[in-house]
């Protein structure tokens, strides 16, 4: 995408609008480029100018730039020159890899690597039967826009990349502490600037960013988390569908009453009051509540409703309908606070017996790994080496969680099993940040990896730069004449 979208820019400044993608096809066997004897054929360099234009027109027309005319010689001139660059890195690249012993990249691999892109993408119309459609390309190019994600070359070309760089830079990486505390004063001074709003402060560490910096006092906790069995997790599970496959249904009656321009609730107050005795059906009384509702009072009564307009059978028979599905839901809620309730002394006694060992000071990371069903507490997960930050009226975790956290009162205390979505929540309090900066020594471990990574990163950029400067390219422009 960063590349398309530079060339774009380039392009957009001198180009007018026309269609059509179709190059010269001239000799697709000669060799187009050479890079340390390895050739691509013209046929390949087309292959990818066409696929780039198409791309770049798409991402013209998306942006708002107009209709590329992608037969004009000087954008297929600009795109060749891009696509030769990229073409040489890319052998370069493969070539260091098979000397160095590394694997390219498998199928499953590169589809890991562009995995985010092709989801969002489908989501916003992209079809994979028909991926040179305009509506596919255009589903890419807002994917890559709206969601700052990268094209499918880029994202394999920096998988391809995160495998090599480990192995040729194996000992080439040296950070110290002062090399550690000089990457944590340029984030802390990056984030005073960005951070500006707790909840986008918590939403960042919670995400596993390195976050330096809080603009207001928030809570570091830690859980162990004691989830249901897996038979009452299906039976919630089960139970929750019924729920709102019902809850759509009643939505559905309710519209389409309305739609029919009828008050379905006063019927169901009226009907309400009938059932006091009444002997009648409940749907003979609604057709009567379309007469009127004095049917069952006495002759010196006063009518407790103006009359109702009268209801058509079908009209009757939705509202039957929608009061028994009222009925259904009321029982089925009633049954999952049953089944709820069973479920949490289920696994009762082995969260109290968790929390006590806590509180008596058994190893913390100890208990999580023997007991803990949270993957974000998981050894390796960044939330796990700093926990998760909370706020008072912090509304994106489940409640209890909150209020559970928020209760305990010094840094080390444990809480009692709390109720929750999932099972029964531990927390433990780790710390108790006042707005600021966030003390280095609780987030060294990801600032140093921050730096080393940084630093792995300009050695490999300078290994490629020194490769490709190296390397023995020889361009046959002839083919395209």
């Amino acid at each position: 995408m960063k590349r398309i979208v530079a060339l774009a820019i380039c392009l957009a400044l001198c180009l007018a609008l026309l269609a059509g993608c179709k190059l010269i096809v001239k000799d697709p066997r000669a060799a187009a480029l050479e890079v340390n004897g390895q050739a691509v054929t013209k046929t390949e360099m087309d292959d990818a100018v066409n696929a780039d234009l198409k791309l770049l027109r798409a991402y013209y027309e998306a942006a708002g730039y107009g209709r590329l005319d992608t037969t004009d010689k000087e954008v297929i001139s600009s795109v060749r020159e891009d696509v030769i660059e990229t073409k040489t890195r890319e052998l370069v690249i493969a070539q260091k890899m098979a000397e160095y012993g590394v694997e390219p990249l498998t199928d499953d691999e590169k589809e890991a690597a562009t995995a985010n892109l092709y989801l969002y993408a489908s989501w916003l119309g992209y079809d994979a039967e028909h991926p040179d459609s305009s509506d596919s390309l255009s589903a890419l190019i807002q994917a890559e826009m709206y969601f700052g994600l990268s094209d499918a070359d880029t994202a394999i070309s920096d998988a391809t990349d995160a495998k090599l760089m480990p192995v040729v830079t194996d000992g080439m990486v040296t950070i110290t502490d002062e090399d550690v505390q000089t990457a944590y004063d340029a984030k802390t001074e990056e984030d005073s600037g960005y951070y500006t709003d707790v909840s986008a402060t918590v939403q960042a560490i919670n995400e596993g960013e390195l976050v330096t910096y809080t603009p207001e006092a928030i809570r570091l906790v830690k859980q162990i988390l004691i989830e249901f069995t897996d038979e009452d997790s299906e039976l919630i599970e089960e139970i929750d569908a019924e729920i709102e496959n019902l809850t759509f249904t009643i939505e559905d009656y309710e519209d389409s009453l309305t739609e029919g321009g009828i008050d379905y609730a006063a019927y169901e107050d009226a009907a309400a009051r009938e059932e006091n005795g009444a002997e009648a059906s409940f749907s003979q009384r609604l057709i009567a509540f379309g007469q009127t509702v004095r049917g069952s009072l006495n002759d010196d009564e006063e009518p407790a409703d103006e009359a109702l307009p009268a209801l058509t059978e079908e009209q009757t028979e939705t509202l039957r309908l929608l009061r028994n599905a009222r009925s259904d839901l009321a029982r089925l809620q009633q049954e999952r606070v049953t089944l709820l309730a069973d479920a949490y002394e289920h696994i009762r006694d082995t969260a109290d017996d968790v929390v006590e060992r806590a509180r008596s000071g058994d190893d913390w990371d100890e208990l999580t790994e023997l007991y803990n069903d949270d993957p974000g507490m998981m050894e390796g997960e960044s939330t796990a080496r700093l926990g998760y930050a909370v706020y008072e009226g912090y509304s994106d975790f489940d409640q209890a969680f909150v209020d559970a956290a928020m209760a305990l009162e010094s840094v080390g205390d444990v809480s009692d099993p709390a109720e929750g979505a999932y099972g029964f929540y531990i927390i433990r309090l780790e710390a108790d940040l006042e707005a600021g900066a966030i003390p280095l020594e609780l987030v060294y471990d990801s600032v140093y990896e921050s730096a080393y990574g940084a630093r792995q990163q300009e050695i490999y950029d300078s290994l490629v730069d020194q490769w490709v400067s190296e390397a023995v390219v020889v361009r046959h422009d002839e083919v395209y004449d």
